[in-house]
């Protein structure tokens, strides 16, 4: 179809629709949420937290039948407690839940058998009054009423999830410890393989074991402020963590939030990771999932083994060991780790009395080995201790804890990229001086200055007029920049270190060692330097326009600079750091990225000037602590090195991020310091954007309609540069790879650096609605008195009615669901038996049926369910489903959802098909826009091996299909948005039903698609109940299925719209020139690929272009995967490997196309990754296909959107008609609706 923009397209193609049976909780008839002996609970009731946070109830987890019994903060989404977690009700909705006659809460199944019960032993012979109550945190305490005394609660026995006022806690006496244990799986609660606990309780960390036994992770131990071993725990969370002790020994953990508007669960996922959900004013704000790499394993390195996830190996041993089974240690097996090869010297005597001397060598940001011994002391006091005493291997000092002593083996080993802490090893005196420096040596500087044209200072006088004050370009930190001409008239700038100025040698030998040997067009070039007469000069290329600074922040000149000249500027910028970054032979950081160090060439093209504070990192030191002190300009420095002076790429782009504002803006950051709003340009925009008037930001001297949406994605990108913490910015080729790809996905920025989080967050839940209603008007309830035209019954949160209603243009009149307004109608009963007059009815039948009545009590409509129903009820939950129930059994009878018209409530319903019974939910479209009767088109699911969605006209001829669904998107739609992938997901049942749906990321977004009467879609968006956009797709000739038959190929914007496919002829060219294209094209001859790298378009006509470099690319790709010749298939099924990747691809066994040689689990990600990149350059059209710049962006950058593959070359899809998928994992809810109130019964 052709579709409008790619955001909308999205959810119009992609019928997503969401399956769920609602939550209408009430509260018991206890406020507070009371059991007592006689109040109970059963399946499908729950007891609500006076506060309404918290629910205790019955549940289903995802893909699962089973029952249990848990505690959920707002929606059963959040799972926080499991009582039966491990003795399920299986297929058993007969759950109840009560206070036994010991006392005791307990769980009992349909046979009145207890499965689960609080286990409550006393002193006393029994407990004859008790009772149970859910706190406004979440606990479910056990009372004796008698005493008052607590005999049980929920903190105390937890699952894998803790909430704020939760304790982690053990006794140092009794050996006692509260332990977390995770899922088996999301599907199945029961106890898993991973457990939490707080060990080593005189500088206590949390352990993560797995099976109970073996150590899996440890966050090293608490300072007071933060666990040594844990770097990412960064500041804006470092306040609501608190440890005690009790008197009885007790050590405990807690968190808070600061602000009473906030809420997080964490909890202990099944494949041992943590999960943060973050929530403010009860809203999920976001999901943060902390995944270990390999050396956050414990021990993974082995006994003296350091592990750095940046190095290649990440494992090595530290100077004076070496590996104690080098084999081993070549093949990756390093849990032998280390032995040392130098023995130390202490007790050992030298000339028969003298005692020789060890020394330490030091490891800076370290993770703290396990089993430390601590005792108090300064860090001189740590290294005297620690040489007195021979056993003494290791030490590392905290202000906090005080020293800490190793005198074993050095186990659980890790360097991080910042963090952490220093780590002294002891090591014979002959060592000391032998671990490598990252500094420049005097002979370094030499052979640098050697390898650079040296320019005499008579020279540098001559060409500036004896550096005369007309010449003077400017001034910065490192001294004043002059404007020269050397004799054969070539323009130059020479830099002069000021003897006044802060700097000195080291800055200016760090910038030639940096930029002497670094060649990028947006760089500025280093010609030479000059020492001699105690003067240190640099000689660079001259730049024209000066720098950047003089032109946006100039009320006059910024004019100069309109948006097209600006964007280029922050593109140039943006790769320039991207060389420095990663590409070239150094790696080097930055620390002084600003408006005045960007030169501007003739043509206004940037060049990142000034490389003396930069530095150049090795290997895995990506991330330094420089602790003599803090250089670069204030308002581009972050805050993690402005305020601990570390620093890291991530660094570079956050100064990045502040000049891309600033670039837009036409502002300094720091101009807004008498601001009283904000402190910074900063803050500002950040306030900004939270107002929604993010706009307002744009310098109004570059301000084009035509250019707006490019402006405001640089603002998005300048504020995900700058957001708090360092891991949150993206990398500067995610940067670049945003910049230049409107199809990259932008995530939403989070909180940004030095703003007081409370001024966003007052700000935007000032703008919120709130949304409440008391009304829950059930058809049960009128069983006495029949809802007559034109009555109506509402949804408790009032967004859906179920009434009578005219279409337009029409007096029939029907009973239908609508959303907000009847201009909404999304469920139709009696779409093909209208009623004719106003005296309609709408009733429960004698057989328990939702019945519509004529005028003459003649029935028209009915749910029709054969059985026979004396107690029944209808309701419309929260997401519009009207639900007929058996109230004796409390069953779902019948639904709306499973009986749909035309139209798909996003987040809510599904379309779904079952592989093994062939029932299918099928929607119809209305046959006019005033007759709401069953029309010509249909929609469904097929094809469910590698399901699809298919429009039927007349319900047999295929009128449009989707493409197979690849686990992300619809290979057949080749635009559908990026920004919505993670809301689409497609779900296998075991009964063998496929079913797609759509999940709404911002719970205010809601949305209806509606299959049209002409057999299109329409999709409405409302944002806060606020209707947003209404948008129809526009249907194409290409967009019928089959229109230019078998091997034809359509394109709507060629004339004529058919051709073959290259190496096809027409199968009859009469009908062709005549327009009749259904007979589609014939081949020519026998498929070959001989043309080995060349593209279709060169091969065939000649044609070349970068993209053909892009296709023999491509194929080189897939040879060094493979480790075969693209030639080398002649003769066989498939004529050439690329014709063979295509064909395993499709068949979901790409795999298999890998060398058996390079085979290893640890990279199989990577390997497919480049398997997938290799099969887009090898696509068939070469606009498909993607620049080598994209090219290295997504090699490079894991989180980089791959798009889905389209037809390569060569290869025609009709050769693989039966496609197999892999399965799709998914989640379904099958909470049933709770009852409103218990009775004491």
């Amino acid at each position: 179809m052709g579709f409008f923009p790619s955001l909308i397209n999205s959810l119009l193609i992609v019928v997503l629709i969401l399956f769920s049976i609602f939550h209408l909780a009430l509260s018991l008839t206890s406020v507070n949420g009371t059991i007592t002996s006689t109040r109970f609970i059963r399946d499908h009731e729950i007891i609500i937290s006076n506060n309404t946070d918290f629910k205790l109830g019955f549940f289903s987890p995802p893909n699962s039948t089973h029952r249990y019994l848990g505690i959920w903060y707002i929606s059963e989404s959040y799972v926080v407690w499991i009582a039966n977690r491990d003795q399920p009700l299986i297929n058993d909705s007969s759950g109840v839940f009560k206070i036994h006659k010991d006392g005791n809460l307990v769980v009992m199944n349909g046979e009145k058998t207890v499965i689960w019960s609080t286990n409550v032993t006393t002193t006393k012979k029994n407990v004859t009054n008790s009772s149970a109550q859910l706190d406004d945190s979440g606990n479910l305490i056990l009372l004796d009423d008698t005493s008052g005394e607590r005999l049980w609660d929920s903190f105390t026995h937890p699952a894998d999830a803790a909430v704020p006022g939760m304790r982690i806690s053990a006794n140092k006496v009794t050996g006692k410890k509260m332990e977390y244990v995770s899922r088996k799986s999301d599907s199945d609660p029961s106890t898993g393989y991973f457990t939490a606990s707080l060990e080593r309780l005189d500088a206590p960390e949390v352990f993560y074991w797995y099976n109970k036994t073996r150590p899996y992770w440890r966050t090293g131990p608490w300072n007071g402020r933060v666990f040594l071993g844990s770097p990412r725990m960064l500041t804006e969370y470092l306040y609501g963590w608190r440890f005690d002790h009790d008197d009885d020994g007790t050590v405990y953990v807690t968190y808070n939030f600061a602000d009473p508007s906030a809420f997080g669960i964490l909890s202990l996922t099944p494949q041992g990771t943590l999960k943060l959900v973050r929530f403010t004013n009860k809203r999920e704000i976001w999901q943060l999932q902390v995944d270990q790499n390999e050396c956050d394993l414990y021990g993974k390195c082995g006994p003296f083994g350091s592990c750095d996830n940046s190095s290649i190996p990440i494992c090595s041993c530290f100077v004076g060991f070496g590996a104690r089974n080098e084999e081993e240690w070549s093949r990756k097996i390093w849990n032998g780790g280390c032995e040392r090869k130098v023995a130390l010297n202490c007790g050992k005597l030298r000339n028969g009395s003298e005692v020789e001397d060890d020394g330490f060598m030091v490891y800076h940001n370290m993770k703290v080995p396990d089993f430390a011994e601590r005792s108090d002391g300064n860090q001189d006091k740590c290294r005297t201790d620690c040489l007195a005493n021979c056993s003494c291997l290791a030490y590392a000092y905290d202000s906090y804890i005080g020293c800490m002593y190793w005198s074993s083996d050095l186990i659980d080993l890790q360097h991080f990229p910042y963090g952490g802490v220093d780590l002294f090893i002891r090591v014979p005196s002959q060592l000391i001086g032998s671990q490598p420096q990252n500094l420049i040596t005097k002979e370094q500087k030499q052979m640098k200055l050697d390898e650079l044209p040296l320019f005499g200072y008579e020279k540098l006088a001559t060409a500036t007029n004896n550096f005369h004050l007309a010449n003077k370009l400017g001034k910065g930190g490192f001294g004043p920049v002059y404007k020269g001409q050397l004799e054969d008239g070539q323009e130059i700038a020479v830099k002069r270190l000021s003897k006044a100025s802060g700097q000195g040698l080291e800055e200016f030998m760090n910038e030639v060692v940096v930029i002497s040997k670094l060649q990028h067009r947006n760089l500025v070039r280093l010609l030479g330097c000059c020492v001699e007469q105690d003067e240190q000069m640099l000689v660079y290329e001259f730049m024209p326009n000066k720098s950047l600074d003089s032109f946006i922040f100039d009320p006059v000149q910024k004019k100069v600079l309109d948006w097209k000249k600006r964007f280029n500027i922050i593109e140039g910028i943006a790769r320039g750091i991207l060389y420095l970054h990663r590409d070239s032979r150094l790696r080097i950081i930055h620390r002084d990225l600003k408006a005045s160090n960007i030169l501007l060439d003739g043509d206004m093209n940037p060049k990142i000037s000034d490389f003396g504070l930069a530095r150049i990192v090795r290997g895995g030191d990506e991330d330094e602590a420089n602790t003599r002190r803090v250089v670069g300009t204030y308002g581009y420095m972050p805050p993690e090195y402005a305020m601990e002076g570390l620093f890291s790429d991530k660094s570079d782009v956050y100064s990045f991020g502040v000049l891309l504002l600033e670039i837009v803006n036409g502002r300094r950051n720091t101009s807004f310091h008498n601001n009283e709003q904000s402190l910074s340009l900063v803050g500002f925009a950040w306030k900004l954007w939270n107002e929604g008037n993010v706009m307002s930001l744009i310098d109004p001297e570059i301000w084009d309609p035509q250019f707006e949406s490019s402006m405001l994605r640089c603002i998005h990108i300048g504020l995900l540069c700058v957001q708090e913490l360092p891991k949150e910015r993206p990398t500067i080729s995610t940067v670049v790879l945003m910049l230049i790809s409107e199809i990259t996905h932008l995530p939403p920025p989070r909180q940004v650096a030095f703003v007081q989080k409370q001024n966003c967050q007052s700000s935007e839940s000032s703008q919120k609605s709130q949304f409440s209603s008391n009304n829950n008007v059930t058809l049960s309830e009128v069983q006495a008195r029949p809802i007559t035209d034109p009555e109506t019954v509402t949804s408790s949160n009032s967004d859906f009615k179920l009434g009578f209603f005219t279409p337009p243009n029409s007096t029939n009149r029907y009973v239908g669901l609508w959303y907000l307004s009847e201009s909404n109608i999304v469920w139709v009963a009696n779409r093909d038996q209208p009623l004719k007059d106003s005296s309609g009815v709408v009733k429960i039948h004698e057989d328990g049926n939702l019945v519509i009545l004529n005028s003459q009590n003649d029935i028209i409509w009915s749910t029709n369910v054969s059985l026979q129903i004396t107690n029944s009820s209808a309701q419309i939950d929260d997401s519009g489903n009207l639900i007929l129930r058996d109230e004796t059994t409390g069953m779902t009878m019948w639904e709306s959802f499973q009986h749909p018209c035309d139209a798909l409530i996003l987040g809510h319903m599904r379309i779904s098909a079952n592989k093994i019974t062939g029932k299918k939910t099928v929607f119809t479209s209305w046959k006019t826009p005033s007759d709401p009767s069953s029309g010509y088109y249909t929609s469904s699911l097929e094809r469910l091996d590698a399901p699809e969605i298919f429009q039927w006209f007349n319900g047999t001829r295929p009128h449009w299909r989707s493409g197979p669904w690849n686990r992300r998107v619809f290979i057949g739609i080749s635009n559908m948005a990026t920004e919505y992938m993670f809301g689409w997901n497609m779900v296998h049942d075991n009964d063998g039903t496929v079913y797609l749906s759509y999940s709404f990321g911002d719970p205010f977004a809601s949305g209806i698609i509606h299959f049209t009467s002409n057999g299109r879609l329409k999709l409405v968006v409302f944002n806060e109940k606020n209707e947003v956009l209404i948008n129809e797709v526009n249907y194409y000739d290409c967009d019928s299925y089959g229109n230019c038959g078998p091997f034809g190929s359509c394109d709507k914007e060629k004339s004529p719209i058919c051709s073959c496919l290259p190496g096809f002829e027409p199968a009859n060219e009469e009908e062709w020139s005549r327009k009749n294209w259904t007979r589609g094209c014939v081949r020519k001859a026998s498929l070959q690929c001989g043309s080995g790298y060349m593209p279709p378009e060169y091969a065939m006509q000649g044609i070349f272009s970068e993209k053909s470099d892009i296709y023999s690319f491509g194929v080189l790709l897939l040879e060094i995967v493979s480790g075969r010749r693209s030639s080398s298939f002649y003769n066989k099924e498939q004529s050439c490997l690329v014709e063979n990747a295509w064909k395993l691809w499709n068949e979901g066994e790409i795999i298999s196309l890998i060398d058996p040689e390079i085979q290893d689990p640890c990279f199989e990600s990577s390997i497919l990754r480049c398997i997938h990149i290799g099969l887009l350059c090898v696509q068939q059209l070469t606009r498909e296909r993607p620049t080598m710049a994209t090219i290295v962006l997504m090699l490079t950058s894991e989180i980089t959107h791959l798009p889905p593959i389209g037809q390569v070359a060569f290869v025609h899809s009709q050769n693989f008609p039966s496609l197999r998928s892999s399965t799709e994992s998914g989640y379904t809810s099958k909470n049933q609706v709770t009852v409103s109130e218990i009775q004491g019964r």
